[in-house]
């Protein structure tokens, strides 16, 4: 965070925070960046993660690396597809199904 002098607040108030950085990066990926529903299978049972991934982004590509390097040959990617509407809200507010063996949802 940046701190610049202000001139026209009070006395009491001789600064005044700016944010830059990463906040101004985070805000542009959260406006930018699409819910997507990862479904795969780790030791033969069906798992779904939904993850956020940017506009120039691939996410078939990185979710094969990440599941890769994660479990290795435990986990085989089955799809990825946007998420709905109703599966985005469902997920934004923590509604989504979880997995019976991971409360978590992972």
């Amino acid at each position: 965070m940046a701190i610049q002098s202000s001139k026209t607040v009070s006395a009491c108030l001789q600064w005044v925070i700016i944010p830059t950085g990463s906040h101004i990066c985070m805000a542009e990926f959260f406006k930018t960046s699409v819910t997507w529903v990862v479904d795969f299978h780790y030791e033969g049972r069906p798992r779904r993660w939904f993850k956020a991934f940017g506009p120039h982004d691939d996410p078939f590509q990185q979710m094969t690396d990440t599941l890769k390097d994660l479990y290795g040959d435990r986990a085989k990617l089955a799809s990825v597809r946007k998420a709905t509407d109703e599966e985005e809200l469902q997920y934004l507010r923590g509604e989504e199904p979880k997995n019976s063996y991971c409360p978590t949802g992972r």
